[in-house]
């Protein structure tokens, strides 16, 4: 019994006492039951399930262990960043591909209340994290460092933080480009009075954002087609092909301000 006249909860000795084994087996039956023979595994089972004894506390296993196989991504954005956001989705379906490839797991760490940032990241249990420094970066850097964690920070206000920000951001694809217009005038930057953003693909919602992006466009449309037609002309060679590209001018580009 425990304060308070609750029942204490059963333990591994308490049930190696009862079924009259070793610890050593009763240990054995839950982590390593091959080496058990079945009736002894029988028995140690049914007495657990007396005790309502469930096994180890796996969170001290990995304790013991050192590793928790698992990565965690934190943000100071609302949890709900990571399903509402477009990139955020991506980013996500590429780590979690990369866990599942690892057999690790993913934790989404929580750091939007400030005063429980600290704890939030001292007490998960993970073995790295990645921080999606949007906002308040900085911070979450200093308590990682502090963890003493490997740690990876992804994020656009490090471009920004120095004293002669960038006059222009060449975007990998029209779909960051497009997120990028947003953020900048999130914070109060002008496209492209402030800042130019080139985009590249040339999709359709390329022409409708606000304003008019600029981009490198390659035929999409022509590259399906040869890929398609280049499967069934087949002919056991390896060929490579290049396409042009045109750059198309829009609104969210302009002559940088020197001096």
């Amino acid at each position: 019994m425990v304060a308070g006249g609750q029942q204490r909860a059963a333990r591994l000795a308490d049930v190696a006492r009862a079924a009259g084994v070793s610890q050593g087996t009763v240990s054995n039956v839950f982590n390593r039951p091959n080496l058990v023979r079945e009736e002894v595994r029988d028995h140690v089972h049914e007495v657990a399930l007396n005790l309502g004894y469930r096994g180890p506390d796996p969170k001290g296993r990995l304790l013991r262990a050192g590793k928790f196989n698992a990565i965690g991504v934190a943000t100071s954005d609302p949890l709900a960043y990571f399903f509402d956001d477009p990139f955020a989705r991506e980013l996500m379906q590429g780590m979690a591909e990369a866990c599942d490839a690892n057999g690790a797991g993913l934790s989404l760490v929580s750091a939007r209340n400030s005063e429980r940032l600290a704890w939030n990241i001292e007490s998960a249990l993970v073995d790295g994290l990645v921080l999606l420094c949007i906002d308040d970066g900085e911070r979450l850097v200093e308590l990682t460092r502090e963890r003493q964690l490997p740690f990876i920070a992804l994020g656009l206000d490090h471009i920004f933080a120095q004293a002669t920000r960038p006059t222009a951001l060449l975007c990998m694809s029209d779909r960051v480009a497009l997120l990028t217009l947003d953020w900048l005038k999130a914070r109060g930057l002008r496209v492209p009075q402030d800042i130019s953003v080139v985009g590249f693909d040339g999709v359709p919602e390329a022409t409708r954002s606000s304003p008019p992006l600029t981009t490198i466009a390659q035929p999409i449309a022509e590259i399906g087609r040869r890929a398609v037609q280049a499967i069934i002309d087949h002919d056991g060679a390896v060929h490579r092909e290049v396409l042009p590209v045109e750059l198309i001018i829009g609104g969210s580009t302009a002559a940088a301000k020197l001096g």
